[in-house]
């Protein structure tokens, strides 16, 4: 079962994460790395697949299987660059490199897990909630009004996830928050109505996935409005008042 071969491979990926977190020897470090990647490719491939399932099933299935895509192809990134650079280490400034690349990869990793935990969670549902109601055939579409129902639901649930997830930020590292808001307000004055995360992202250093957070949960409150361009989100202050 597909589900199940992306769940163990994504535990021997964390257990092997952590053993890069204490590795220290460059050698070990690029063993781990390597061995990260192999792990991370076979990631995709079993995405890639299910992704070919979800399709045709459409809905929260069909998101829920993007959402891990996404940061597997994210994490995948980060690794293909930390292990470019430590496959090829000349001096001083390669090391500082690869510990800058290493340090973010390690930042970016808690964002990393907690979106694949939770895309997760929703594609086992959905895989669960298919076999209950299509009697074992993955391709049968669910009856709309219970699809509507599931949607309005997991909807509730994605907006839960993004307050907790501001809270949590507004808690622990206020500063962060701010950040990104005065952020906003400078790409307004430069005359950016609409401003994309990884505008944010450059504009203050803070990871980009962290910057999304920030931006939806803002969203949510009533503080930025966000629209779609190009299958991205955009955002601007409500106070701005550009269109």
């Amino acid at each position: 079962m597909l589900v199940k071969r992306f769940e163990d491979l994504h535990r021997r990926f964390e257990k092997l994460f952590t053993k890069l977190i204490s590795a220290e020897a460059l050698d070990e470090i690029k063993v781990i790395l390597s061995d990260l990647h192999s792990i991370s490719k076979e990631k995709a491939s079993v995405v890639a697949q299910l992704l070919a399932e979800a399709s045709k099933v459409g809905g929260e299935f069909e998101t829920a299987v993007r959402e891990l895509q996404k940061a597997e192809h994210q994490m995948k990134f980060r690794i293909e660059e930390a292990l470019e650079i430590v496959s090829s280490i000349k001096g001083f400034s390669d090391r500082e490199r690869l510990k800058g690349v290493l340090r973010r990869m390690w930042q970016f990793h808690r964002v990393y897990d907690y979106s694949v935990s939770q895309a997760l969670a929703k594609v086992v549902g959905e895989v669960e909630l298919l076999e209950l109601l299509g009697d074992g055939e993955k391709e049968k579409k669910l009856p709309p009004g219970i699809l509507e129902r599931l949607n309005r639901i997991e909807d509730i649930e994605r907006k839960i996830n993004i307050l907790a997830s501001l809270a949590h930020w507004l808690y622990s590292n206020p500063s962060l928050v701010h950040k990104v808001e005065d952020s906003l307000k400078r790409w307004h004055e430069r005359g950016l109505g609409w401003v994309e995360a990884r505008n944010v992202s450059a504009d203050t250093g803070i990871d980009r996935e962290t910057v999304r957070e920030i931006l939806e949960g803002l969203t949510l409150i009533g503080v930025v409005e966000r629209k779609e361009r190009g299958g991205e989100g955009v955002y601007k202050l409500r106070s701005s008042g550009e269109d």
